[in-house]
């Protein structure tokens, strides 16, 4: 089903309502599912991280050095910055267990 539009200057607007006219596509909903496992794994971790560094006394403004676990590798190759800037570490290592260091 598609639907006459005139045109618009934002043409990512016209690809948007494009793809919802279109039929259901499973793929897309695969993807979008693991998206969303994927930032709950990271918003998971960035809390742990925060409870940590309050368990530890550290200020809001301290800045460390962050291990996280093996199991969570694979969230840095997207979400690196991202959790780096919501626990505000300076460096992220892959180690043993979540673990930090205030610098």
């Amino acid at each position: 089903m598609r639907a006459f539009l005139p045109p618009r200057a934002n043409r990512q607007l016209d690809v948007l309502v494009d793809v919802a006219l279109q039929e259901p596509r499973p793929e897309r909903q695969v993807v979008t599912l693991l998206d969303h496992d994927i930032q709950g794994r990271v918003f998971d971790l960035t809390h742990a991280v925060n409870v940590l560094r309050k368990e530890r006394g550290l200020e809001v403004s301290d800045r460390i050095r962050l291990e996280l676990p093996a199991g969570d590798a694979d969230l840095l190759e997207l979400y690196r910055e991202r959790i780096a800037e919501e626990t505000l570490a300076v460096e992220i290592e892959v180690g043993e267990a979540l673990d930090l260091v205030k610098t």
